[in-house]
């Protein structure tokens, strides 16, 4: 997978944290945010849980979007990433390994890797 410097990766969706109990609020927030934007997708959250998933379906608009993401001008998001992989069934006993083995998948300029617990 090639990326020219500079170019935002296209991604899956969105990671959004927020207050926990807030996740339905959050989660119309983005959809209305995405759906005046042009943006086709749906939100998946857990009550409670103080996260949820915005899942993007087409490209049609989305690189534009996220690349003017401003979450901080957003009412319940406390944080907001691209969300470029989801690594499942991570095994106890070597979870670096797995990590690493799809970051090679990912442009080499991404500059940060973050470990994200939401508060609960």
């Amino acid at each position: 997978m090639s990326h020219a410097r500079n170019t935002l990766p296209s991604g899956s969706g969105l990671l959004l944290q927020c207050r926990s109990g807030f996740e339905g609020d959050c989660a119309a927030e983005t959809m209305d945010r995405t759906t005046r934007a042009g943006i086709a997708g749906y939100c998946e959250a857990e009550a409670g849980a103080g996260w949820l998933r915005y899942h993007r379906v087409a490209e049609d608009g989305w690189r534009a979007f996220a690349a003017s993401l401003h979450w901080r001008d957003w009412i319940f998001a406390r944080q907001c990433l691209l969300w470029l992989t989801e690594i499942t069934h991570l095994p106890a006993h070597d979870r670096v390994a797995a990590i690493c083995s799809h970051l090679t998948d990912l442009p080499a300029d991404l500059g940060t890797l973050r470990l994200e617990h939401p508060d609960t």
